[in-house]
């Protein structure tokens, strides 16, 4: 019933419509998608990139400098999709730079420790769907993109994220790679 309020629907049949497509979405179209999108991701960062910087420096140092520069890599069309809705894009960009950072030595931990590729992929399509179908933008009528529609993953997602990535950071430090 809020969604029909919020989004002004004039009859049931553009709500049925409108729920079988978000339903599609979130059941059949994103997963497949969203895993193919994830684990080419996962296999260019962490699969290749990622083993070639642990035969020159220490696993833990290849974790952030991987996770930072996944998060420069990001950051042009990360910039261009949220320019015209950010209040403040240079906070965005560092924002998305640490929790990219954060992520990728989670993502590089559970690599070393699991040595299989899909537990990184599986956190990156978690982390995807936890962005696109956020608490706020499903339940409140804030537009995506909005800095308020991002404050549960941004701001308490992110102190998890960066807590979490530090304990890993740490863990990584005792793991072997050849």
């Amino acid at each position: 019933m809020v969604t029909v309020y919020n989004l002004q629907y004039t009859s049931m049949f553009e709500y049925l419509k409108s729920v079988t497509y978000e339903v599609s979405n979130l059941a059949i179209i994103f997963p497949i998608y969203g895993i193919i999108q994830s684990f080419c991701e996962e296999f260019a960062w962490r699969g290749y990139l990622l083993p070639r910087m642990c035969k020159i420096m220490k696993p833990d140092k290849a974790a952030v400098l991987n996770g930072f520069l996944w998060g420069v890599w990001q950051l042009p069309i990360i910039m261009i999709l949220y320019m015209k809705v950010a209040e403040n894009p240079l906070n965005g960009a560092v924002m998305l730079l640490i929790m990219s950072t954060s992520v990728g030595v989670i993502q590089s931990y559970l690599l070393y420790k699991t040595e299989s590729l899909w537990c990184p992929v599986l956190f990156n399509l978690s982390l995807n769907i936890i962005n696109i179908y956020n608490p706020a933008s499903i339940f409140v009528n804030v537009a995506a993109g909005n800095s308020i529609s991002h404050v549960l993953p941004g701001v308490v997602g992110m102190a998890g994220l960066v807590i979490a990535g530090m304990l890993c950071y740490r863990e990584s430090k005792r793991v072997y790679v050849n």
